[in-house]
């Protein structure tokens, strides 16, 4: 079985929920407290969410969780077959949403929910604000008129900037270009997201853990 830790609003931990429900894989929401606690930084001394485990895998980052799942138990049209034209496109925006606008995201998150209200507004927040700005404005132009990121179907470069448009626009507050809008709104009608995030809350609901 498929256990993915996260909490109780995470954003991330729908990256590998969603390839597993695409896939029709069995998956386990296990909530993390916020702070974590110390059984769960036993699985993960870093604390951060997602972790993912899968029998005696056990993985941290959630573009890689991807990665791993659709080869594992693919082929899937989520991740073309490296032969494919869209291959190395998929790869680069998948990495992108995160190692990218995602870089910039965990500091102004921190600044936003952790930092004394002096340093909220400081010369590193505004400047990374306006990467974030530059890396959204990228991901506009990479859809443009588009339905998909990348060629005519759903793959883990959907799912992945899904999610970092997710914390962009509801953990920052920050606006999207109209197509990124669009794009959010398509995301959201997805049967795969609406199962992925009805088991959280159930989860969420069943134990009355309050957290991220």
């Amino acid at each position: 079985m498929i256990h993915i830790h996260d909490f109780a609003h995470g954003a991330r931990g729908l990256r590998p929920a969603l390839v597993c429900e695409e896939l029709g894989l069995a998956y386990t929401w296990k909530l993390v407290s916020f702070p974590a606690d110390a059984e769960y930084r036993a699985r993960n001394p870093l604390g951060t969410v997602p972790l993912l485990e899968d029998g005696d895998v056990r993985m941290i980052e959630s573009v890689t969780m991807m990665h791993y799942l659709a080869n594992r138990y693919g082929p899937t049209t989520l991740l073309p077959a490296p032969s494919a034209p869209a291959f190395a496109r998929v790869l680069e925006l998948a990495e992108f949403a995160e190692a990218g606008l995602g870089g910039c995201m965990n500091p102004l998150l921190a600044a936003r929910f952790m930092a004394p209200p002096e340093h909220q507004e400081n010369w590193s927040v505004i400047a990374l604000r306006e990467r974030g700005a530059r890396y959204v404005a990228y991901l506009g132009d990479a859809l443009g008129d588009a339905e998909y990121m990348v060629g005519g179907a759903l793959t883990i470069a959907d799912i992945s900037t899904e999610v970092a448009l997710r914390i962009w626009q509801g953990g920052l507050g920050q606006a999207l270009p109209d197509n990124l809008a669009a794009f959010r709104t398509r995301m959201a009608a997805q049967a795969g997201l609406q199962r992925a995030l009805a088991a959280r809350a159930a989860v969420v609901a069943s134990q009355g853990i309050v957290g991220k």
